[in-house]
């Protein structure tokens, strides 16, 4: 009689042995997708900040900079921008790589600007609604993409927000920029005068003068006292200024040309910094405008005649007859010295009109010591 036997396993062993392998990688294969989708977020929306204002998110980036409205750049806090509330700031936004836009966030706002092209880059004027920190973040797309309405975005040459703080003094005798993400270029700045103080200055600082790991270049100009070693003549007048220039290279020596807007009609300009004249100092006396060039910065002075006064001509208090003899207009009738004339014959005055006499034979002294007289010559009868 034959048995019949029956299997009740669920599979053989190897069959046991591929399902615990599989259970035992299954763990690794998951986190491996975890950590493939985390990277991929993290290309859209990483976010940083460094040290030349430029954040950047995949491959779009922007570079922030803020002015205030007395053209002044702000420095970046950590977080963003330090903002007044009612204060007026220009934000330019320089974009690089492919195309985004740009959030803006603060106390109370989350604001969003349109397509920044990398081209074209985008400027806006910000009225903060609240005093605070806002930061200027980038992202990669289109807003429209995430659902926000066209209308609500921040476009080129929009003012957000209403000013309402006065715009503050520019400070005399400062001026100052920040160094952009992408590296210094020639760069131009210019310090506010202050009236029978200092003159407005400018300078243009070559990229090739400027330290590459300078944060910001600043122009101060204040007034001081003049070196010694420079000779000012008895009419002339001196004025000596401060001006320094942080940023440039340890040894420079790129030409920097500056540019003082000094009073107009000056003579006798010549400027000097510390005690030695500058040879291509050029003073127009038109304009007031004195231009020069230097690698290195100090006191600098400039020293100068009066202003002309075309009132004044010659030397007051002289008159110069005109060349017909005639009498100036005011009266004033020139000193001449008449020719001598002889006395008549008896001591008397020459009848007025009548030539002068001739000449009298005066003889010599006589033995006895009478005096001499004066004889005439008589005729016979």
């Amino acid at each position: 009689m034959m048995r019949t036997q029956i299997n009740h396993s669920t599979g053989s062993r190897p069959q046991r042995a591929e399902l615990r392998c599989l259970l035992a990688v299954l763990p690794v294969i998951l986190a491996a997708l975890l950590c493939l989708t985390a990277a991929t977020l993290a290309w859209f929306q990483f976010t940083r900040t460094n040290p030349g204002n430029s954040v950047q998110a995949g491959s779009f980036g922007l570079t922030v900079q803020v002015t205030d409205a007395a053209g002044q750049q702000l420095q970046p806090t950590e977080g963003g921008f330090a903002l007044d509330k009612g204060a007026s700031y220009t934000v330019s936004l320089a974009a690089s790589g492919t195309t985004g836009f740009c959030t803006v966030s603060g106390p109370g706002q989350f604001l969003r600007t349109t397509q920044a092209i990398p081209a074209e880059g985008l400027v806006f004027t910000l009225a903060p609604d609240e005093s605070g920190t806002y930061a200027f973040a980038p992202s990669w797309g289109s807003p429209e993409n995430y659902g926000y309405d066209g209308q609500t975005l921040i476009k080129n040459n929009d003012t957000v927000g209403t000013p309402t703080a006065p715009a503050p003094e520019p400070v005399p005798g400062t001026a100052s920029a920040v160094r952009p993400a992408e590296g210094w270029t020639d760069t131009t700045l210019t310090a506010p005068g202050q009236e029978n103080a200092l003159p407005e200055t400018s300078v243009t600082v070559p990229a090739g003068a400027i330290d590459e790991t300078a944060e910001q270049l600043v122009l101060t100009v204040a007034s001081a006292g003049m070196p010694e070693g420079i000779t000012v003549q008895e009419g002339e007048k001196a004025e000596t200024w401060q001006i320094g220039l942080s940023g440039l290279k340890e040894n420079n020596a790129a030409a920097v040309a500056v540019r003082m807007q000094l009073s107009a009609g000056l003579d006798n300009v010549r400027a000097y910094r510390g005690a030695d004249l500058i040879g291509d100092a050029a003073y127009d006396p038109a304009t007031g405008l004195l231009t020069f060039t230097t690698a290195s910065f100090g006191p600098v002075t400039v020293v100068s005649g009066a202003p002309a006064d075309p009132g004044e001509e010659g030397t007051p208090g002289e008159d110069t007859p005109p060349a017909d003899g005639n009498a100036p207009e005011d009266g004033i009738v020139p000193d001449e010295t008449p020719e001598a004339e002889t006395p008549p014959e008896g001591g008397g005055a020459a009848p007025e009109g009548d030539a002068p006499a001739a000449a009298e034979t005066v003889p010599e002294s006589r033995p006895d010591g009478a005096p001499n007289e004066t004889t005439a010559e008589t005729p016979l009868a």
